[in-house]
């Protein structure tokens, strides 16, 4: 059986060369990029039952608080942390993570996959989310006026409080009231901490 560690070894001859050249750095298992405001992630996670591995992606704006409410550092700066965040999806042959492999032989296989949704679905998307604001207060408000709101973004995680923080930060404050205005009207009674940070965006706003 092929170890989590000499996956990563073989990952970073097989697959980090194509990363760099696109602009992250970085060696371990994170990889970053910064173009500006927005910081994308690249982060392969190992799996508990040590036979396999998920690739992670995120995508971030240095001026946001992370998932958590921290302060966003961008070296340092995680996928968990991203407000928005996705994985790679494995091709069929490997119904759930990407498998290490009993041989090196395996283990190529498996990364050479990798390596084609990398370049088919990860690096078009974050491609796709890499100027700002122009990539991302496309979104209209009406989106978020239902629970499952269908946008560019589904799937990725952000919430419109993203959106109205992003809104402000650029000093388009209809369009920031527009956003918390429309995701408080269905936030419901009881999730008190939401409706008091959409509160918080309103009263920002009425008062800028």
């Amino acid at each position: 059986m092929i170890s989590f560690e000499q996956y990563l070894a073989l990952v970073r001859q097989q697959l980090y060369p194509s990363l760099r050249a696109e602009g992250f750095g970085g060696s371990g298992q994170t990889l970053r990029r910064r173009l500006a405001d927005v910081i994308h992630i690249f982060n392969i996670q190992g799996s508990s039952g040590a036979d396999r591995c998920y690739v992670n992606l995120g995508v971030h704006l240095s001026f946001l608080p992370t998932e958590g409410g921290g302060r966003c550092e961008p070296a340092k700066l995680k996928e968990c942390e991203c407000a928005f965040r996705t994985r790679l999806k494995v091709p069929p042959q490997y119904s759930f993570g990407w498998p290490y492999g009993d041989s090196a032989d395996e283990a190529h296989q498996s990364i050479e996959a990798l390596r084609a949704a990398w370049l088919g679905q990860g690096l078009p998307l974050l491609r796709r989310f890499s100027v700002f604001p122009a990539d991302f207060l496309s979104i209209p408000a009406s989106a978020f006026r239902d629970s499952d709101h269908a946008t560019p973004f589904a799937g990725l995680g952000p919430s419109a409080l993203t959106f109205a923080r992003m809104a402000l930060h650029v000093s388009d404050i209809p369009l920031a009231k527009e956003y918390a205005a429309a995701r408080l009207a269905i936030a419901p009674d009881g999730a008190s901490s939401l409706r008091a940070q959409y509160h918080r965006i309103l009263a920002l706003a009425n008062a800028t």
